[in-house]
């Protein structure tokens, strides 16, 4: 991940692609598949980032997909005191409004939220006191409110694998899939901040490779339940009231090392099929 200022940033991307493809910069829109992924810092103050990724497209041309990356109170631990930042940033809706019309207007392609089931960085009450990491909504729900006040920007959210059942995660995000008409995303996390096993009756975490196991078949639990239901399964014949065609729907009937699941999921698929899933790992098994 590469941070820059907003005035390199055209040239930074046009140089990475030259680089990258190994072509000649007159010719850069015919270079090979070509996928980076880069991280703006948007504003001064820290009140948020742009996520920006490049993919080469059938037909050779390369489009940038925007994502904003969005902390209420800024991504800078003293964001929150700078004067443009509202009160109580990180639990005021309007605020979180104000920003999704924006980046919408703006044409974003996603807005994404952070989350844990914790306070985010160190377990110290001396570095919560200083920042607003012990500050947060619940993203699922906040994500699902904004959703009614937009039309076309896409929602990310982080949910954990390590502190979730996978039957709830699928349906939360299902859920929030057919109320945005197809607009979520799942971004898969196996936690790291140190507060959250004190939440869960635990005094640390798991060692990473059980993680890793469990968000393996935690994965493809919640996939299998999202397609527990065909598209067109559910009928609604009112005159021989049927609700739905047996033949579209399947148990997951899942047996594992983890979990056991069963499923039908109660959440029918989206305008989408279901929500994207979303993975920025930073080891090999992450």
């Amino acid at each position: 991940m590469v941070f820059l200022y907003c005035s390199e940033t055209m040239r930074y991307l046009y140089s990475e692609i030259v680089k990258c493809s190994g072509m000649q910069a007159a010719n850069w829109k015919s270079a090979p598949t070509l996928v980076a992924t880069l991280i703006l810092t948007a504003s001064c103050s820290g009140q948020f980032r742009l996520l920006f990724w490049l993919s080469a497209e059938s037909w050779g041309c390369f489009m940038m997909k925007l994502g904003l990356f969005v902390q209420g109170g800024g991504h800078h631990v003293a964001a929150w005191r700078h004067p443009s930042v509202p009160y109580a940033a990180t639990q005021n809706f309007a605020h979180y409004k104000d920003i999704a019309m924006q980046a919408e207007r703006g044409l974003f392609d996603m807005i994404f939220l952070a989350d844990t089931v914790g306070t985010f960085g160190p377990d110290d009450e001396e570095v919560w006191q200083r920042g607003a990491a012990a500050s947060r909504l619940e993203p699922i729900t906040l994500l699902s409110a904004l959703s009614a006040i937009t039309e076309n920007i896409g929602f990310v959210a982080t949910m954990s694998t390590s502190f979730h059942q996978p039957y709830n995660v699928a349906r939360f995000f299902a859920s929030l899939d057919r109320i945005s008409g197809g607009r979520a995303g799942w971004n898969l996390v196996t936690s790291a901040s140190s507060s959250e096993p004190h939440n869960f009756g635990l005094e640390k975490h798991v060692p990473p490779v059980e993680r890793y196991a469990r968000a393996a078949e935690f994965a493809q639990i919640v996939l299998g339940l999202w397609n527990t239901w065909d598209d067109d399964a559910f009928i609604e014949d009112r005159e021989q009231g049927l609700y739905f065609d047996r033949s579209g729907m399947r148990y997951l009937n899942h047996k594992g090392e983890y979990f056991a699941v069963r499923g039908p999921l109660t959440v029918r698929r989206s305008e989408q099929g279901h929500p994207v899933l979303v993975q920025a790992g930073q080891s090999e098994h992450g």
